[in-house]
């Protein structure tokens, strides 16, 4: 199983996000996530600058193809 991200790195993502969805367009605040731009398993990491916060609906629609990695590197660029 992989490492769980180090608290400092988490809270310094929801900040960086406001306690939002990293999607704009999105009103989900309760429960956050955080997803890897670049997946783990094709060598991304988890420096802060590949990580996302995004709320569970938006994360699974981003993994079952329907928002585009092009979308999440634009939001959190």
């Amino acid at each position: 199983p992989r490492a769980k991200l180090p608290v400092a790195t988490q809270h310094q993502l929801l900040m960086e996000a406001g306690y939002r969805c990293g999607n704009p367009t999105c009103s989900h605040i309760i429960t956050l996530e955080i997803h890897h731009i670049q997946y783990v398993s094709d060598g991304g990491g988890d420096n802060p600058a590949n990580l996302l916060v995004l709320c569970p609906n938006c994360h699974t629609m981003h993994h079952h193809g329907h928002i585009p990695v092009e979308a999440v590197r634009l939001w959190k660029g």
